[in-house]
């Protein structure tokens, strides 16, 4: 608008250089140049000081523009609120605009701020604008203001100046009163509003001054300017008055179309397509603001369409390449388009701008250990954690996955999980996830005296830190006694969820870790390493222990193993729609680009070997653990060696669609068959629940198909009715 304005100047200017009217040219030329100079406060707010506004504000006033006088005077108190200079040309502006009440507002202010040697001047300066100026006996203008009204009872100009009178007095709560009866009497009067504002503002009520401002606002847009309405639109946002806040942002982008503070307040209030509109329409106003074209990237992200965030991202760095955190969502963008080197080079950018992005870090980690560039990915994740010790990702990959199988036996590199983790714990002694990762590389060292030592202080801390109500008396007499109950399986079917709820009863006390697959995988390493990995039991009130494995019931010697060490252990089978733990154990694995087929293809083609490896009624071990997402569903076969081994009374067979259709009732059973009273929680989460596209009709009745005679026998089998379809 104000480069329109000097736009015009010039040309009237021009036209009367043209006429040989030269102090009329020179005189426009000058308005010109005080417009340029206010498009310049905004454009440059390092040059928008307090005494820059205040003789813009003079210049305005002396070309008789008040409104951006008042605007510059208005800017330069928000700028300096001592700057009494602002206050009392502000008055005079107002004064010159009729407005009364405002002005004297104003000029009480700059009395008050001012000193001694310069209060008499603006005093008499106030006695030749105003008929009852603050320098007289303060009760003067009430008294005289009180006979007015007298003889004009239904004046709300009377009523408003004797409203300003009392807030001249700061007896707050008669202005109030008074400026209620102006506004009674004429509720159009936008600058009583704007004194209740500021009255509510002076005695702390902020909801009330907004509403007021809100109200003086709409009657009068143009008073006020960018920094009112958007202090305005904060406030009324704090208060979730959703709708006013909104029209107090918009106001500030017809006044100020390149507000980015006001494109990112309105666009935290709106719906996630009407921020896209919003920000399209921001990069449109201003192309060159790289945070607007950052932030549309990232609502973009939001909704997952990738290829607009990859654009507005790319655009972003464009304008403004030197900040980390856009390469960092470029990349995590680009991998969700599947271009997984373009992201490692954004990835890699962002960590040369700042090498202590440990969440990069473990990203690169993940790229590279799917690559199978094991070392690498092992150097990511421990940078990851140097930065960041509580990361989870990093150590369950490390523990998981890296040390367990795939560089097991690097010593150079267990050296280095051993150092930083030992880091770790110096800072943080008690941090559980530093000590299990510990625990593990010492184990993989064959050093099992000290990870049976790491274990040990583990399981006890993390028990002493839940279960606070046992004393250190107790704690001394207690004892490491076998699992009461062990999880077995099956994968994918809730084993998280149903070990998260168990660890909650008051009674029990948990395992270190979830699933320390020691009768699968760490027999070797005897029955104290595994015991190492439970709290000691008191022997007061009842307290058991327990733990979680879920390819336990796949493993060929696992029941026997557990048979040997701990035959009373009592043991939970949870299993779910054999469909379902198939789609679900497919896209866990896609997720980590396991899986290189669709689905149909890879569970097709599973059906297809297994079928061609049946032997009579018996399909071979081998053969389903190389077809595991359709032969860990097979619950028969895997649990016929458990029934051999153990007695029917020792397991407890669970449906999966229950536990989370009714958790609580399902929860109480499980207590009831580990010997301990029911508990409830007061919500049920559920944990580790993945997220993928509904299977397609003929896909899903191929494999209803080929379970239904197999989900058959296992009814029979368990005498349990599972009704699956």
């Amino acid at each position: 608008m104000e480069t329109n304005q000097a736009i015009t100047y010039l040309q009237q200017a021009q036209n009367y250089c043209a006429k040989g009217f030269w102090e009329e040219a020179v005189a426009t030329c000058e308005k010109a140049l005080t417009y340029c100079r206010y498009q310049l406060l905004h454009q440059e707010p390092g040059q928008a000081t307090s005494q820059a506004y205040l003789e813009l504000g003079n210049q305005f006033r002396e070309q008789q523009q008040l409104e951006l006088a008042i605007s510059c005077y208005q800017k330069a108190i928000q700028l300096n609120p001592q700057l009494v200079a602002a206050y009392q040309n502000l008055g005079q502006a107002l004064a010159a605009q009729e407005k009364w009440q405002e002005a004297v507002f104003y000029y009480h202010q700059a009395v008050e701020l001012s000193n001694t040697e310069t209060q008499p001047s603006i005093e008499e300066e106030a006695k030749d604008i105003f008929p009852l100026p603050k320098a007289l006996p303060p009760q003067t203008p009430i008294k005289h203001y009180k006979q007015e009204l007298e003889n004009q009872p239904e004046s709300a100009k009377v009523h408003a100046n004797l409203g300003s009178a009392y807030a001249q007095q700061q007896d707050w709560q008669q202005a109030i009163t008074y400026y209620k009866k102006a506004l009674n009497l004429d509720p159009q009067m936008a600058g009583v509003h704007r004194n209740l504002a500021r009255v509510f503002t002076q005695i702390n009520q902020p909801g009330a001054a907004a509403q007021f401002w809100f109200q003086a606002l709409r009657l009068e847009p143009s008073w006020a300017q960018v920094e009112e309405h958007l202090k305005l639109g904060n406030t009324l946002r704090k208060q979730e008055k959703t709708e006013q806040a909104q029209a107090c942002y918009r106001r500030v982008l017809k006044l100020q179309p390149d507000s980015l503070e006001a494109y990112q307040n309105l666009g935290e209030l709106l719906t996630e397509q009407e921020k896209i509109t919003l920000y399209r329409q921001g990069v449109k106003e201003i192309p060159d603001n790289a945070q607007l074209q950052f932030q549309l990237g990232q609502i973009l992200a939001a909704q997952s369409r990738w290829q607009g965030a990859v654009n507005a991202f790319r655009q972003a760095i464009k304008l403004q390449s030197e900040n980390p955190e856009w390469h960092h969502c470029l990349g995590d963008a680009l991998v969700q388009l599947g271009k997984e080197k373009e992201a490692i080079e954004s990835w890699q950018k962002a960590l040369e701008l700042n090498p202590d992005l440990g969440k990069v870090h473990l990203k690169l980690g993940n790229i590279w250990r799917k690559e199978g560039k094991l070392l690498a990915a092992a150097h990511c994740y421990l940078r990851a954690l140097e930065l960041e010790p509580d990361l989870q990702e990093p150590y369950v990959a490390l523990r998981c996955n890296l040390l367990r199988y795939e560089i097991a036996n690097n010593q150079e590199f267990l050296a280095k999980v051993i150092v930083s983790c030992r880091r770790i714990i110096e800072q943080k002694p008690h941090h559980l996830l530093a000590q299990s990762t510990l625990g593990y590389a010492l184990t993989k060292q064959s050093n099992l005296d000290e990870a049976i030592q790491i274990y040990q202080a583990a399981s006890l801390q993390q028990a002493t830190r839940l279960r606070r109500q046992i004393t250190d008396q107790q704690w001394a007499k207690a004892t490491r006694k076998a699992p009461t109950f062990i999880v077995i399986g099956a994968e994918k079917c809730g084993t998280t969820s149903l070990y998260h709820y168990l660890n909650q009863h008051p009674q029990i006390l948990p395992s270190v870790e979830k699933e320390l697959d020691f009768f699968d995988l760490e027999f070797s390493q005897g029955n104290d390493w595994y015991l190492a990995h439970f709290p000691p039991v008191p022997q007061e009130d009842g307290f058991i222990t327990g733990e979680s494995s879920a390819n336990y019931l796949y493993h060929p010697q696992a029941a026997a193993r557990i048979k040997e060490c701990f035959p009373e252990t009592k043991l939970i089978v949870i299993l779910r729609n054999p469909i379902d733990r198939t789609v679900s154990r497919y896209y866990m694995l896609a997720k980590n680009n396991s899986s290189k087929h669709s689905i149909s293809a890879e569970i097709t083609a599973e059906i297809q070997r297994i079928k061609k490896e049946i032997k009579g009624d018996v399909i071979p071990w081998q053969v389903l653990n190389r077809n595991r997402n359709i032969g860990n569903s097979l619950y028969l076969y895997h649990l016929k060696p458990w029934l051999s081994i153990f007695p029917r009374e020792q397991f407890l067979i669970l449906k999966s669609e229950n536990l989370f259709a009714k958790t609580g009732v399902v929860m109480n059973q499980v207590f009831d068959f580990i010997g301990l009273p029911n508990y409830s929680l007061t919500e049920y989460r559920k944990y580790n629940a993945g997220k993928y596209l509904p299977l397609e009709t003929e896909t899903r009745q191929m494999l209803a198909d080929f379970f239904a005679d197999y989900n058959r026998q296992l009814e029979d089998r368990l005498s349990i009715k599972f009704n699956w379809d």
